[in-house]
């Protein structure tokens, strides 16, 4: 699918997430606080994807709050994916090079977002928009690990770096078990978001630079950092 295509879907889901949500009809009870986890992909695009060709994996978890019965809450997002990964296996040293170790590598991006959702369930369904504010952070770590049980013993933070960031996106919770005697309730909860991140230093595989002497598999990118965010979850309100 091309960001073309990929832009005007996710139009699409969003304004049909923002005309459910601000809809009066078929109001139900509303829940104070949702806790939920899931399984993300982190899909890069534009200057990202030229240079990550991998998407991304990972898990996020949420809280939110809603005021009063409003259809509108407030609530934190952190979530983590690890975006590429390589291994390769090198002698322990110039003096005994009859002993190797396992080299692992794992490229990944933590993200942290303010989250202003506007929400209303109808029925056994909630649509919902939301809007974050927050930032990405990338880092690259490389740990030896011995040959034959893969137990590190040391490890390197090779690069670091932060950027803000902002996305909008949209979803909807399907409601699967509701407890009336606690009020509490379990739904599903799928979603994707276009978040847009600025530019940050990260490291990529396929480009080898030089350390210490020694040709290494990766090399230092710059760029944007916007990704297509989806998402495959639970929720528990109460």
């Amino acid at each position: 699918m091309s960001i073309l295509s990929i832009r005007r879907f996710v139009k699409v889901v969003f304004g049909i997430a923002f005309a459910a949500a601000v809809s009066t009809t078929s109001l139900v009870h509303a829940q104070s606080f949702d806790v939920g986890l899931s399984i993300d992909t982190v899909v890069p695009q534009d200057a990202f994807a030229d240079h990550v060709e991998e998407n991304g994996y990972g898990l996020s978890a949420r809280g939110f709050f809603r005021p009063g019965n409003l259809p509108f809450k407030i609530g934190i997002e952190i979530g983590y994916a690890l975006y590429g990964s390589a291994h390769r296996e090198e002698p322990f040293s110039l003096t005994v090079p009859d002993v190797t170790v396992r080299v692992v590598r794992y490229n990944q991006i933590l993200r942290a977002n303010l989250v202003c959702r506007l929400q209303q369930w109808y029925g056994r369904f909630a649509p919902y928009l939301d809007g974050s504010v927050g930032f990405n952070y990338l880092w690259t770590t490389t740990s030896a690990q011995s040959s034959d049980f893969h137990v590190g013993f040391a490890s390197s933070t090779n690069l670091e770096d932060s950027a803000p960031a902002y996305g909008v996106g949209g979803g909807v919770m399907v409601r699967l078990y509701h407890a009336q005697e606690k009020d509490i309730t379990f739904s599903l909860d799928t979603g994707i978001r276009y978040q847009v991140g600025g530019e940050a230093d990260y490291l990529t595989e396929g480009a080898d630079v030089l350390i210490g002497g020694t040709d290494v598999p990766y090399g230092t990118r710059t760029s944007e950092t916007d990704f297509l965010l989806g998402r495959l979850g639970v929720v528990v309100s109460f």
